[in-house]
């Protein structure tokens, strides 16, 4: 399609309204999610007084499975994070009616995060975010290659919303969804990123969302380690992204209508938050471990197998959720058992952990994902430590190259083939 010279003030524009309304939106579904966290938190203590009050709570987890499940029945294309529909969007390979993935999306998005379900609320925020720039092309009847743009700038805005990452927004946006680089496209996705971390900045504050205070500088003579812990976590990644294909295919095989099958991760991850507290969301506190009281390697691989089976539980049952944040999760767990090992052996002082495990997070995504790109941006805005460059985009390209080389999909181009051929069967 040929834009006109004007196009580019008209996606400027729209780009605009796109990120106000999402970062406005998306401020509102993140202040819900931690208020009734809050509260469940509540409901877990009550749960953990005596037999009877765990099983009223497991009731009263499994009602909200249903109605999470009913959701999703309701409207498939809720299911997941939503970028693996928002990539078929603008691939044209899927038709999604926004009217109803908005607020369904919302809703179940709200109620397993609140849950403590090992979930994230940035691939939610994402599709919303792509659902508000559907919206408008259509309420604005925009043309065909017009309404991707403004897609693409409504999923680049939730993003950055969902992380306080406006350079993480716009980077996904062109290196996941699109997988090239279009001036109209920037126009649209840098306005819309930008305006959606203005507004929420507003409202949140413009603190890095993991601010992990001031990290040590790794000398270059360490970097042959840096090296083997990408190639490490490059070997890891296909068993997270094998499990998940795997899960969904059993969950598939389960003589169980949808609005079952959702019950199955709340009643398990209400039980593992019953008994271990700390079970609880997406696993973020684990993260700073590293500069509170760090527990030792056994301890933290004991988590890292926790946090895994519950994510895959939850995540390939098909309710709405993303694995953005628990992906970056794993990867510091990852990287903080890496940097004891290195203490261990009297390589590197236990000061460094920290550098470790924050940059193990970037390698994971990008591993996984496979935007080393992004993956690189979102660690330095979520931290704010944009010092670090080097080092990060060390264990990111070892990591990227490692499974590149092994030839499996990025994971949300192999959700969306497996979605595709679901739809077409």
């Amino acid at each position: 399609m040929i834009f006109k010279e004007n196009d580019k003030i008209r996606f400027l524009i729209a780009g605009s309204i796109i990120g106000m309304i999402c970062g406005f939106m998306l401020t509102i579904y993140r202040l819900l999610v931690v208020l009734l966290q809050g509260k469940m938190q509540i409901l877990y203590t009550f749960a953990r007084e005596n037999l009877l009050n765990s099983i009223i709570i497991l009731l009263f987890l499994a009602f909200l499975g249903f109605l999470v499940g009913m959701l999703t029945y309701k409207e498939p294309m809720i299911g997941g994070s939503g970028i693996p529909q928002v990539m078929g969007q603008i691939k044209g390979l899927l038709t999604i009616k926004w009217q109803k993935v908005l607020p369904f999306k919302f809703l179940g998005g709200v109620i397993g995060l609140a849950s403590g379900l090992t979930l994230g609320r940035e691939g939610p925020s994402v599709q919303m975010g792509a659902s508000i720039g559907q919206a408008y092309a259509e309420l604005g009847k925009s043309k065909d290659e017009d309404s991707k743009i403004l897609i693409s700038a409504g999923a680049a805005a939730g993003l950055s919303a969902a992380f306080n990452a406006p350079i993480s927004g716009i980077l996904f946006a062109l290196e996941e969804l699109h997988h090239s680089f279009n001036k109209y496209v920037f126009i649209a996705v840098t306005s819309s990123s930008i305006f959606a971390n203005y507004i929420s900045g507003l409202i949140l504050g413009v603190e890095p969302v993991i601010n992990l205070g001031k990290m040590s500088r790794l000398s270059p003579s360490l970097y042959t380690y840096l090296i083997l812990m990408g190639l490490i976590i490059g070997l890891l990644a296909p068993i997270f992204t094998l499990s998940i294909y795997k899960l969904k295919d059993l969950y598939d095989s389960m003589p169980l209508p949808k609005y079952i099958q959702v019950i199955i991760p709340f009643v398990l991850t209400g039980i593992a938050i019953i008994l271990f507290p700390h079970a609880f969301g997406s696993g973020e506190h684990f993260i700073f471990l590293p500069i509170e009281h760090n527990a030792d390697e056994f301890r933290i691989f004991e988590i890292l197998f926790a946090k895994f089976i519950l994510l895959i539980i939850a995540f390939s049952s098909g309710m709405p959720g993303g694995i953005f944040l628990p992906m970056l999760v794993l990867g510091s767990l990852i990287g903080n058992a890496f940097g004891q090992s290195l203490v261990m052996l009297g390589i590197i002082e236990s000061n460094y952990i920290v550098l470790f495990s924050s940059i193990a997070m970037a390698a994971n995504f990008a591993a996984i994902v496979r935007s080393p790109l992004t993956g690189i941006i979102l660690l330095l805005e979520l931290t704010g430590s944009f010092t670090f460059f080097l080092p990060i985009s060390v264990v990111v390209l070892t990591s990227y190259m490692v499974v590149e080389l092994m030839n499996l999909k990025p994971i949300y181009s192999g959700l969306l083939k497996k979605m595709y051929a679901k739809i077409n069967n």
